[in-house]
Formats: C-alpha cells, sequence, structure tokens
C-alpha cells in the first residue's frame, strides 16, 4: 500500500466520489480522522439523503429527517479500530493463514484476522501486487447476523500510497444479495479536520 513509515504519516483522509445502490448514482463525500473517527454523506442536489458518523465516542445514522444512534455492537467495533490503516495493526491480532484461493479470477492469500477488541474478518490480498482485493466479516443488525463481502480494486496512487478507488460492498437480503458502490474521484490526504465534522 505503500509502507508503515508513510501510512503513519497520514492523519486524515478525505475522499469524494459516486454512491451507487439500485441504479442510482448519488454524491458520496467520506472523511476520516486518526484514530476511528469517520463519516459518509450521501447526497443528491445538494441535499443530504444519508449520513453515518462515529466521532470516536458516539455514533449516529441519519435518513432524511430521521435518525438513530449506533448499536451496542456497533459502537465496539467502531471503537476497536486503532488507526486508519488496520494492517498496521496486526501485530495486536491472532492471525491465521488461509492458503491461497481465488477471488474472481486472481489468486490470492487468504487470512483470517481476530482482533482483540473487534470483530473476526477474512481478508484476500491479490497473490500479484499484495493488495486487499476483498474482505468479509460477520455483523449484528436488528439481533441477525449478516455476512458482509467487501471487493476492492482500482487501486491509485495518492501521494506514496496505493488507494482503491473502487469498493463494491454485497450484503445479503433474504434469498437475494444487496449491492452498493462507491466510486472515489478524488482523495486527499492530511486535510484538517476536527471532531465537529463527525457529529
Amino acid at each position: 500500500m505503500g509502507g508503515e513509515a508513510e501510512l503513519k504519516k497520514v492523519n486524515t483522509i478525505v475522499s469524494t466520489g459516486d454512491f451507487e445502490i439500485q441504479g442510482q448514482k448519488l454524491n458520496a463525500t467520506l472523511k476520516q480522522m486518526a484514530p476511528n473517527m469517520e463519516s459518509i454523506v450521501i447526497s443528491m442536489g445538494g441535499t443530504t439523503v444519508m449520513k453515518d458518523a462515529f466521532d470516536g465516542t458516539a455514533g449516529i445514522k441519519a435518513q432524511g429527517s430521521s435518525s438513530i444512534n449506533y448499536t451496542p455492537e456497533e459502537l465496539k467495533e467502531k471503537k476497536a479500530r486503532k488507526g486508519l490503516f488496520e494492517q498496521l495493526y496486526y501485530s495486536s491480532a491472532k492471525l491465521e493463514d488461509g492458503g491461497i484461493t481465488k477471488v474472481g479470477d486472481a489468486n490470492a492469500y487468504k487470512l483470517i484476522v481476530t482482533p482483540q477488541d473487534g470483530a473476526k474478518k477474512t481478508a484476500y490480498y491479490d497473490a500479484k501486487t499484495g493488495f486487499l482485493i476483498k474482505d468479509e466479516r460477520v455483523i449484528k443488525t436488528n439481533g441477525q447476523d449478516l455476512n458482509i463481502s467487501v471487493y476492492y480494486s482500482d487501486y491509485k496512487k495518492v501521494g506514496n500510497i496505493m488507494f482503491p478507488y473502487r469498493t463494491l460492498q454485497v450484503v445479503p437480503m433474504g434469498q437475494t444479495s444487496q449491492e452498493i458502490g462507491i466510486v472515489l474521484k478524488d482523495v486527499n490526504l492530511n486535510t484538517p479536520l476536527t471532531a465537529t465534522d463527525f457529529k
């Protein structure tokens, strides 16, 4: 991705792009600040449609004029994040080698990661490039376990770090699944942010 020294220089990430769901394309603004603050605002024509924000202590999800607080499980997962790049903190997690498998047409190293405080996930790294191309995790929503898969692609260099400009999240919905895509257009590092950006 860019090496440990380069990753440790990054304190904030601000990205803009398109949010794609069910054939619709909306505007997306994503902000992250170390160690674990983050927000995503989805808008259309300058009007906020959805917002998801975590300020390091509390989190909200808003849609239109209604909003709900994060569940205890969601808060625990967010608070467990130690930094913007979780790979820097693998040394404190339990790691299991899952061997080599296929992700699409690519050979990938499968790594099972169990953080000290967070939820277990499975990460897949492209055997040729070393880039993360997929991860899988189980999240609790309304008392149910959901197996979420996220695919990463279209890596581009920002400063000295490679970022995936395209992510695709696949969420099971009964007998089908819902796909949520984000295609980034712009990524900026170390843009000044404050805690109010995550309220």
